[in-house]
């Protein structure tokens, strides 16, 4: 049975995401915000107002401190989540951002979207890494593997590829 309710959103909840170190929980929705949850009162924390459009998806890093938002604005946002200020808006993509995905170490993230590329960010400076082309359709999900060598992306081509970071290509 439901034990909680949390509302507040104005459009459709597209994301949420638990924080593993704070009873916390990060919603997502195409209202255009972001919203911050204290799962034991069921109040709402903060609201993040930072998307012109749509939020696709919301991610919290390992170490609790960090989320990544990605919107129909094409934009990539990174938040500090004890503070809800913002740290950094990452332009990159051509087209909306689907997914975004941080890495175990909390060092890298990855977005991807309808623009059919994955872009990897440096997370602490909010600077492009590197770009990985050769995705024919539309990226809907990726993945870091746990000791960050690969990330896995899916789109809609009905494939799954694995791209080695270190090269920066796809390997199957």
């Amino acid at each position: 049975h439901c034990i909680r309710t949390l509302s507040g959103h104005q459009s459709w909840v597209t994301s949420v995401r638990f924080n593993p170190k704070t009873p916390t929980l990060a919603s997502g929705s195409l209202d255009d915000t972001i919203r911050l949850w204290n799962l034991q009162t069921g109040l709402q924390l903060y609201k993040l107002p930072g998307h012109r459009r749509g939020v696709n998806e919301v991610e919290i890093g390992n170490g609790g401190q960090v989320l990544a938002s990605c919107g129909d604005d094409d934009l990539v946002k990174v938040w500090n989540l004890s503070t809800a200020a913002q740290l950094h808006t990452l332009k990159g993509h051509m087209r909306d951002v689907n997914t975004v995905a941080i890495s175990p170490s909390g060092l890298l993230l990855a977005s991807g979207g309808e623009d059919r590329s994955i872009v990897l960010w440096k997370l602490d400076k909010g600077g492009l890494f590197k770009t990985l082309k050769g995705s024919a359709g539309i990226i809907k999900t990726l993945v870091f593997n746990p000791n960050e060598q690969l990330l896995i992306s899916g789109g809609m081509d009905n494939k799954i590829r694995i791209w080695n970071l270190q090269k920066g290509e796809m390997v199957r």
